[in-house]
């Protein structure tokens, strides 16, 4: 059978992850909008790009979730963009209600396959997502730590005059402020960044993570759609062909770092049926301190989805997956 991606949501980000999966060869391609018209031209734009490069990939547009049947990989990316000033908190509102109807319409349509979530707020969603798709939470991801960790090492290669490549960073906790850059952890050709950079620079390169979003923002007026369309092409990648990649992915915990019902961004095993395996790193006290932190935020998002009418007060028990 022929590998087939439901991306839905036709924006920026959504477009960038359909190109990606068609440039790697990855799956046919169904793009889902409420926007149909824009789904539509989309889809045909991609389409001749393929054919321009030799890609025998089908790509279909759609404005109904039943379009969503039989897909291996559901990708959200529907959902009202980040604006300047605004936190991803303040993005929940807007979004928790489009994802939820999305994660229903998976569920209906597409009962096995997995989600990968990149609507903003990323780890939040990710528990909405798994909240009402009733999937098993290996099978739901959010996509955020990943771009973060991406942008630790561009900003360490920069510092020390080295590619990217030969760093491997790694950022745990939450795609927002509270994100929690593992110095120690991450390292250079195995040296820790802790012993390659000063003080000073270790400041500043948190600094540069943390504001890395916000700054594209300030800079041209809309977020990020480049960096994260690839990124999750690389984790759809990775399902899809069973790769059994360690990466970090925002997932509903059941124990795994002292937590157990809340989404946080931790390295795990990725594979075809999603998440295979969560990796649990020793952590020093203030590294789990950083990681607190990140949960306290996400724990507090999660009483927010409450008030909202579409959070924790029938939350299901991740014990119960397995």
């Amino acid at each position: 059978m022929v590998p087939r991606v439901a991306v839905v949501g036709a924006g920026r980000v959504g477009v960038e992850v359909a190109k990606h999966i068609l440039l790697m060869d990855l799956a046919d391609v169904v793009l889902i909008d409420v926007r149909q018209r824009v789904a539509e031209g989309e889809a045909l734009d991609l389409s001749h790009m393929a054919a321009l490069l030799g890609i025998s990939r089908s790509v279909e547009a759609s404005g109904s979730y039943e379009a969503i049947k039989g897909c291996d990989l559901v990708v959200i990316a529907a959902g009202q963009p980040r604006k300047a000033g605004m936190s991803r908190e303040e993005l929940m509102c807007a979004n928790a209600r489009i994802v939820k109807g999305i994660a229903e319409a998976a569920a209906c349509y597409a009962p096995h396959s997995v989600i990968i979530v990149v609507t903003n707020p990323v780890d939040a969603l990710t528990y909405v997502t798994w909240r009402f798709s009733g999937f098993d939470r290996w099978r739901v991801m959010g996509f955020g730590s990943m771009l973060d960790s991406a942008r630790l090492a561009y900003a360490v290669s920069r510092i020390l005059g080295v590619s990217p490549s030969s760093i491997n960073p790694l950022v745990l906790g939450e795609h927002g402020e509270a994100m929690a850059p593992m110095l120690r952890l991450s390292t250079v050709f195995g040296t820790p960044l802790t012993q390659v950079l000063t003080p000073e620079q270790q400041r500043a390169v948190v600094d540069e993570v943390r504001r890395a979003g916000s700054r594209i923002i300030e800079l041209r007026g809309w977020s990020a759609n480049h960096a994260p369309g690839a990124g999750v092409a690389l984790l759809a990648r990775a399902v899809l062909r069973d790769e059994r990649r360690v990466l970090p992915v925002s997932v509903v915990l059941d124990g795994e770092y002292g937590y157990r019902g809340i989404p946080l961004s931790v390295p795990a095993v990725i594979g075809r049926r999603g998440v295979l395996r969560i990796i649990e790193l020793e952590l020093e006290k203030s590294e789990r301190r950083a990681l607190e932190r990140a949960a306290a935020v996400i724990k507090e998002i999660l009483r927010y989805l409450e008030e909202l009418g579409i959070g924790t007060s029938q939350a299901r028990h991740p014990s119960s997956d397995l």
